[in-house]
């Protein structure tokens, strides 16, 4: 079976199960499959990649906006400013993944 079709009858169960198409589909997933990348929806990936990947992005942007329009006009450290933007995307990780492993138990995915 090739991907295409997994992805077909992937969106088709999430869509069954009454998840709404904007949490299975976001647009950066979509980009990304444009740009020719394989990536399943997000219901579909390991725990730990969903942590990761959420830690890694969600912690990045922060803490840039965050250094950029509030901690450098306050003379914060660069170190502390970067110990809170790791704690804040490991934070977000955790919870975007538990989030997304909840919800696959919750509508019965299948693996």
């Amino acid at each position: 079976m090739t991907f295409e079709e997994k992805l077909n009858l992937a969106h088709q169960e999430l869509e069954a199960a009454g998840i709404r198409k904007s949490r299975f589909n976001p647009p950066l997933i979509r980009f990304l499959r444009k740009a020719g990348l394989k990536i399943p929806p997000p219901h579909y990936w390991k725990f730990w990649t969903h942590f990761l990947e959420q830690s890694f992005i969600f912690g990045t942007m922060w803490g840039t906006f965050m250094w950029f329009f509030v901690w450098r006009p306050e003379n914060i450290s660069s170190g502390v400013a970067a110990v809170t933007s790791l704690s804040c995307g490991i934070l977000f990780g955790l919870t975007m993944a538990l989030f997304f492993r909840t919800s696959f138990k919750k509508y019965h995915l299948s693996k």
